[in-house]
């Protein structure tokens, strides 16, 4: 409770000038329980803790200048201790689980590292025969987990890791539900203005779940190993425009989603944003750079969260 209070606090101090003497007080509440605790590793195990321990990692967000992972490397110790059944365990262990994930993902690509949490340790079985829409979501986030670790852990970048990967990625695509494609959509238009695409969901799930499909795509786009192909003359020049565009495929839906999605939704723009570091320099139209700078300024006034990086 003291954590939920910490980080609501917070927030509001934030974007309403609420004292910010009550996030510290709730904060320190919180911090005096979890200390004990953490030093039990039955009760490390508890999913409460886990979660009052995720929800103070955002709290952190919201009140640092930087983020040098401090509280994600005490998180990732206690995602560590969970079941391997964690990621289907339902109740608050489950909802716990997948917040570090996305938080982990986060940093990840923040940092350009592979992921803290091991991936191996989990029973994460990605069918893709689930008639439960947040599975499918849940299965793209965890698919970008693994694409991250190909693209920046300390592995060989192998043709056959990454053509794992790449089919894994086509079976999300074929087989997904229906609902996870937009129930309208507009191509972009250079003579109208229009300089992304607009794409409307049904439901928020389905924005989550196509947003790390997107980027999970990007990288792999990227890292291609093909792409280290040697090319000379106008061969090199083909080479690079036609990866120009698959990236641009890609970052356009991306970018697209987030403008077209519902300005509450946070998590939406704020995981878009994440992503500029890696995938803005590919933009070099300068009528979407410009509309891109409105993204993070559209962080800052909708979560509160200044983009530093």
């Amino acid at each position: 409770m003291n954590a939920c209070l910490a980080f609501a606090a917070r927030n509001l101090a934030r974007v309403s000038g609420y004292d910010p003497e009550a996030a510290e007080y709730f904060h320190s509440a919180c911090i005096e329980l979890l200390i004990p605790a953490l030093s039990d590793q039955t009760s490390a195990a508890d999913p409460a803790l886990l979660a009052a321990t995720v929800i103070l990692r955002v709290y952190d967000q919201l009140n640092a200048t930087g983020d040098d992972e401090r509280h994600l490397w005490g998180t990732t110790a206690l995602v560590d201790l969970q079941n391997p059944d964690a990621p289907t365990a339902g109740g608050i262990r489950q909802a716990a689980f997948w917040v570090f994930i996305r938080q982990d993902i986060y940093m990840a690509l923040v940092h350009q590292r592979p992921m803290r949490c091991n991936m191996d340790s989990f029973n994460v079985r990605v069918t893709f025969d689930a008639k439960d829409d947040a599975a499918w979501a849940n299965w793209a986030i965890w698919l970008l987990g693994l694409i991250i670790n190909y693209c920046f852990g300390p592995g060989e970048k192998s043709w056959e890791s990454w053509n794992h990967l790449n089919s894994l990625m086509d079976q999300w695509e074929l087989r997904k539900p229906q609902s996870f494609v937009p129930f309208f959509y507009k191509e972009r238009s250079e003579q109208d203005k229009q300089y992304f695409p607009i794409l409307y969901f049904f439901d928020r799930i389905h924005i989550t779940g196509c947003q790390y499909f997107h980027i999970g795509r990007t990288l792999l786009a990227i890292y291609d190993p093909r792409n280290n192909t040697m090319h000379v003359g106008l061969e090199l020049q083909r080479a690079q425009r036609q990866l120009q565009k698959r990236v641009l495929n890609h970052v356009r839906e991306l970018y697209g989603i987030a403008f077209t999605t519902s300005p509450d939704f946070g998590p939406a723009l704020f995981t878009t944003c994440c992503t500029l570091p890696l995938f803005g320099p590919w933009v070099t139209d300068r009528n979407e750079q410009l509309i891109l700078m409105t993204l993070l300024k559209d962080v800052e006034r909708c979560i509160s969260l200044l983009h530093s990086h």
